[in-house]
């Protein structure tokens, strides 16, 4: 991860990703993407073929492990904005849109 993020332009998914870059200096743009319950439930509901109730259940789960694993590794909150540079909406914007803007920002990285 290291290697990436200094040497070039690069996205990294997860990972506790915006405390290894920040605990080694490491410039960085560090971003966080969520959406509304609502939002995600009709998404993963339509994606993976599962009723609303299967779909919220396995949205659940899923962050509560995330959550588990980043504030473990970390000692942050997960999914406070003030450990982010940036909190992205998808469902404001749409996925490709959100992803659109992420990329369009640049990091200098002297």
């Amino acid at each position: 991860m290291l290697e990436y993020a200094s040497g070039s332009d690069c996205v990294i998914v997860g990972r506790c990703a915006d405390h290894v870059l920040d605990n080694a200096g490491v410039k960085h743009l560090s971003i966080f993407i969520s959406a509304p319950p609502e939002e995600r439930i009709k998404r993963i509901s339509n994606i993976r073929a599962l009723t609303e109730k299967e779909a919220a259940a396995l949205i659940s789960k899923t962050d509560k492990q995330r959550k588990s694993y980043y504030e473990y590794y970390t000692g942050r909150n997960w999914g406070k904005p003030s450990n982010y540079d940036m909190c992205i909406n998808s469902a404001s914007f749409g996925i490709q849109r959100a992803v659109e803007a992420a990329a369009s920002c640049r990091v200098n990285k002297q």
